[in-house]
C-alpha cells in the first residue's frame, strides 16, 4: 500500500507526500483500489509503516458501509466533472477494528490527456469535541434541538441555529457571561451553579430554566451538555443541546386544554405538599388511573409521580432561594412532602445540579452581603 521504493505515483512524488503533515490516500478512480497511503495516513489508521494488510486494497474495506456508499455517489459526480472537489465526513476502520472519524477533502488528479488519473483524499481526524457536535447535530435534525458548544480557551459560544434564544447570530460569538445574560434573572444563578458543578465533576448536566426573548416572551428551555477535556485533564469545551419546552408546559393553561387535564393539574397543584394518590385524582376527575397517565403523557407532561415530584422540587427550590432565619433543609423537605431527607437531596441535586444545603448556604450568603 505504502510504496517506499517508488519515487512517484504517476506524476505525484511520494517523498513529498510522506513529508507533509496531513494524511493522504490516493485511489484509483474506476476500481476504488487504494494505490498509495502516506506515513501520516498509516499512523492515523493505527498501523506501522508497511504493516497495513494487503487484503485492504479497496477504500470500501476500511470505510463504514453507509459512509462509503455516500462517498461513492459524490466521487462519481467528481469523476463525471459535475463538481471540482468535495468534502465528506467518514468513519474509517483502524487496525483494532474501531472507527476513527475523519473529514476528507477529495479532489481528482488528471493525466496529460485530461483523463481521470487518481482520486486524492486529504484526511483530517475529528477531535472529540467535533465528534460530539456531529452526534448532537444528528439528534437536532431528528428532535428539533439546537446544538451549541462553548470554547473554554476562547470563551465563546457557538450555536447551530441562526437564532439563539431569539437573538440572531452576531459577527462575534458571545462569551459565557453573555450567554448567561440571556437566561431569566430568577433562574440565572441556578444555571450558573449547575454548569460550574458539571465542570467540576465532569458529569455533564441536564437542567430546565427560563429565557426572556427580545420581544419579552418567556420560554422554558431544557439544556443538556457534556464536558470535554484534553489529555492533561483541562476543560476544553462544553458541548450540548437546547430544546424549547414552552408549548408542552403551557398546554394545560391554554384554552384548548381539555377539561380533564385541567382537573388533573388543578387537583395536583391544590394539594401539592400533601399525600396525593393517583387513584384519588382519577376518582375526582371521573376517569380511570390509566386514563390520568395517558392524559398527562399525550399533553406533553411526564408521568403522574414525576409531575408531583417536580412540582414539589420547584417549590422547595423557591423556599431555599428565599430563606427565612429559621429555614432548614429538613424543614423544607418535610413541608414539600418529602419524607426521606436523603432521597430529597438526591432528587434535588438531579434537578438543580447541587445539594439543597448548597442552595440554602449560597442564598444566605447573598442575603447577608451588604
Amino acid at each position: 500500500m505504502n510504496s517506499p521504493n517508488a519515487e512517484s505515483i504517476g506524476c505525484v512524488p511520494t517523498g513529498f507526500l510522506d513529508r507533509i503533515g496531513t494524511a493522504i490516500l490516493l485511489i484509483h478512480p474506476a476500481s476504488g483500489e487504494i494505490i498509495y497511503v502516506n506515513h501520516r495516513c498509516v499512523k492515523l489508521l493505527g498501523y506501522d509503516d508497511g504493516e497495513l494488510p494487503t487484503q485492504h486494497r479497496l477504500l470500501r474495506d476500511i470505510t463504514q458501509h453507509d459512509d462509503h456508499r455516500r462517498n461513492a455517489a459524490q466521487q462519481k459526480k467528481l469523476i463525471l466533472g459535475e463538481m471540482s472537489e468535495y468534502t465528506s465526513d467518514l468513519r474509517m476502520r483502524r487496525k483494532g477494528g474501531e472507527f476513527v472519524h475523519v473529514r476528507a477533502g477529495v479532489t481528482l488528479l488528471r493525466d496529460d490527456t485530461d483523463k481521470p488519473h487518481l482520486v486524492a483524499m486529504n484526511l483530517r481526524e475529528f477531535s472529540n469535541a467535533e465528534v460530539m457536535e456531529h452526534q448532537l447535530a444528528a439528534a437536532e435534525s431528528l428532535a428539533g434541538l439546537i446544538t451549541w458548544s462553548w470554547d473554554a480557551k476562547l470563551d465563546r459560544t457557538l450555536a447551530s441555529s441562526r437564532f439563539l434564544y431569539g437573538v440572531p447570530k452576531a459577527a462575534r460569538a458571545p462569551s459565557f457571561e453573555e450567554f448567561l445574560m440571556l437566561i431569566h434573572p430568577e433562574d440565572r444563578r441556578a444555571v450558573e451553579r449547575t454548569v460550574t458543578r458539571a465542570i467540576r465533576t465532569g458529569l455533564g448536566y441536564s437542567h430546565e430554566y427560563r429565557v426572556v426573548l427580545p420581544n419579552g416572551e418567556v420560554h422554558w428551555i431544557r439544556g443538556m451538555a457534556n464536558c470535554l477535556y484534553d489529555e492533561r485533564g483541562n476543560l476544553t469545551h462544553l458541548v450540548g443541546a437546547l430544546i424549547d419546552l414552552t408549548q408542552a408546559r403551557e398546554r394545560h393553561n391554554s384554552e384548548s386544554a381539555s377539561k380533564v387535564l385541567r382537573c388533573i393539574v388543578k387537583r395536583i397543584e391544590r394539594d401539592w405538599n400533601k399525600d396525593i394518590y393517583l387513584a384519588d385524582v382519577a376518582k375526582e376527575c371521573g376517569i380511570s388511573p390509566r386514563a390520568v397517565q395517558r392524559c398527562l403523557s399525550s399533553s406533553g407532561f411526564v408521568s403522574f409521580s414525576k409531575y408531583v415530584k417536580q412540582l414539589r422540587l420547584r417549590k422547595a427550590h423557591s423556599l431555599l432561594c428565599e430563606p427565612q432565619p429559621n429555614t432548614s433543609v429538613l424543614g423544607v423537605a418535610l413541608y414539600c412532602g418529602f419524607q426521606n431527607a436523603s432521597h430529597f437531596s438526591r432528587d434535588y441535586r438531579n434537578e438543580f445540579g447541587e445539594l439543597p444545603s448548597d442552595t440554602l448556604r449560597n442564598a444566605r450568603l447573598i442575603k447577608n452581603t451588604p
